[in-house]
């Protein structure tokens, strides 16, 4: 479905890229089954499902957007009651060169790059 709505209608590239050579729209949040707790945060599950793909790392800052999925069957989430939004989202430690602070606030939408 994403495919079709950036690539094929608004003709956009993907927005994400990974040290692994993949490219994506979105990227699948992936929790990990040993986690017994009922609940998670947004931040744990990005750098938990890129352990899940082989300590994958982001090549570049995705760009122009950062989409997240949360996996869910028949309108609930999987394995947690709750996921918990971050106030920020800090991924500069996910990057492949390290070199970047992202910050991405909900509430403003805002993102902060600091070289």
């Amino acid at each position: 479905m994403t495919s079709i709505l950036f690539g094929r209608s608004l003709k956009l590239g993907k927005f994400i890229s990974y040290s692994k050579g993949v490219t994506d729209y979105l990227h699948q949040l992936v929790f990990d089954p040993r986690d017994l707790s009922k609940s998670s945060t947004v931040q744990q599950l990005v750098e938990t499902s890129l352990e899940h793909m082989d300590n994958a790392k982001f090549r570049t800052l995705p760009t122009p957007a950062f989409i997240l999925e949360i996996p869910r069957a028949n309108d609930k989430l999987i394995h947690y009651e709750a996921v918990v939004p971050n106030l920020t989202l800090v991924i500069s430690h996910l990057l492949e060169n390290g070199t970047l602070v992202y910050t991405l606030i909900y509430n403003l939408l805002t993102i902060t790059i600091i070289p």
